[in-house]
């Protein structure tokens, strides 16, 4: 058996109506991404036998910041909503 984590970022679905959009900050409008990427990167990472991906790459480093900074990251996350 294979266990795949996916950590997706904000993904263009039926979930964010049009009321949705209005309402999201900035920051992730601006990152929506389209479900076939997300499906690609999974096939990609369960071919390669990785067990962890996070799609679009870049928002890992918000993780990477969160892990060695954590006081910062709440206190920047407001701002990357304006």
């Amino acid at each position: 058996m294979h266990v795949l984590t996916v950590c997706p970022g904000t993904i263009n679905t039926p979930f964010f109506d049009d009321e949705a959009l209005q309402r999201m900050p900035p920051c992730p409008k601006r990152t929506i991404i389209e479900p076939q990427r997300v499906v690609e990167a999974i096939v990609d990472a369960l071919a390669r036998g990785r067990t962890r991906i996070t799609v679009p790459r870049f928002i890992a480093a918000g993780y990477v910041v969160r892990a060695l900074a954590p006081r910062f990251m709440p206190a920047a996350a407001p701002n990357a909503r304006r």
